[in-house]
């Protein structure tokens, strides 16, 4: 194992995927036998903890051992007193990866004047002390999942990493939120590395038409389409299962493949997946339709063809059925074997929890 990475993922506004694609980014990563432990350093919205805390059974309390410590509880301490005993992480085994959940209660509240969260030298002791309490040594990389905007500890995550993912989604709200980020970032540090991905694509089609639409001097490592199936299943239990079947895992593995070899990452992913339509084109079409209006197209495709079939073969093709019933009953066993594909296909599962 060599030099851990470190890398950090912002986002210019709230709702960009942030957390979602620091999650599936790392599980493909831990399926490849890549060491990779991510960080919720944001103490208030803690959408990764969220995670942990559905994989414990709804456990309103993630950590049990008090010496283990979430990221808020490095807000409560001071520096001698990490100096003296240096504390524990909080670290906990999920999927493929692990997980510093942000605090040890999903429902615990904070009073901001107290943690001075937003107080420059705090953040930045803050940020040294969890960083320092990493077992490097078992990492090949560190994922640190910040809150949406700017703040010093963002700005003191992005100093201390080497690379940072800005990942923003297509409107225009969106992109100058990402832009303004990114170039607040550039000034404080101009040397790291920050590249920019674009989430819930619906009208980029290639990452040539997305690297003509960016900022001249931003460097974009691609697009994840957007896709309906993984807006509706994430936080039911079958989101691990349906997304393996849409595009999402597979886009982002092409943009970390980008980001490898623009940063010389030494790891690539290798991840196969093969489209259920015709093409992965047609699927990007599909995806930014529901599953229902999905499954009125493809029944309204297979009507269309069993018309012009009866209008090329006209009363000649009702006779032939008529004398091979057996034909008969086999078209109507493939209809209905279509109208089964497709229900089991874009059925939504139910949560059992």
């Amino acid at each position: 194992m060599g030099k851990t990475k470190f890398i950090n993922v912002v986002s210019g506004k709230g709702g960009t995927g942030k957390t979602l694609l620091c999650t599936i980014l790392a599980d493909l990563l831990g399926n490849q036998n890549i060491s990779v432990l991510v960080i919720d350093m944001d103490i208030f919205v803690r959408g990764l903890t969220a995670l942990l805390y559905f994989h414990k059974g709804e456990s309103l309390r993630l950590v049990n051992d008090q010496d283990d410590m979430t990221v808020s509880d490095f807000f409560n301490m001071e520096r001698k007193e990490s100096i003296k005993n240096m504390p524990n992480l909080a670290i906990h085994k999920y999927r493929s990866f692990d997980i510093v959940p942000a605090v040890s209660r999903i429902d615990q509240m904070f009073e901001i004047e107290e943690e001075m969260y937003f107080e420059g030298k705090r953040n930045h002791m803050v940020f040294h002390m969890i960083r320092d309490s990493i077992p490097l040594e078992k990492y090949d990389y560190v994922l640190f999942d910040c809150r949406a905007g700017y703040d010093s500890l963002v700005s003191t995550i992005h100093r201390k990493s080497d690379i940072t993912i800005c990942v923003q989604e297509e409107d225009d709200i969106s992109e100058i939120t990402a832009n303004n980020l990114i170039s607040q970032l550039e000034r404080e540090s101009s040397r790291k590395f920050i590249f920019k991905l674009v989430n819930k694509a619906r009208n980029i089609k290639t990452f040539e038409e997305l690297e003509r639409k960016q900022k001249k001097g931003i460097t974009s490592i691609g697009y994840i389409p957007f896709d309906m199936d993984v807006m509706n299943s994430f936080g039911e239990n079958s989101f691990w299962d349906d997304i393996s079947r849409t595009l999402y895992k597979a886009a982002v593995s092409e943009a970390w493949n980008k980001l490898a070899s623009k940063a010389e990452l030494p790891h690539k992913l290798y991840y196969k997946r093969y489209s259920p339509l015709i093409s992965e084109k047609m699927e990007r079409s599909f995806g930014i339709i529901g599953q229902k209006d999905r499954m009125v197209a493809f029944m309204g495709l297979l009507l269309a063809i069993m018309g012009l079939l009866y209008f090329s073969l006209g009363k000649g093709l009702v006779f032939y059925l008529a004398e091979r019933p057996d034909m008969l009953i086999s078209i109507l066993i493939s209809i209905m074997g279509t109208v089964m594909f497709l229900f089991s296909f874009f059925r939504k599962p139910k949560r059992d929890r």
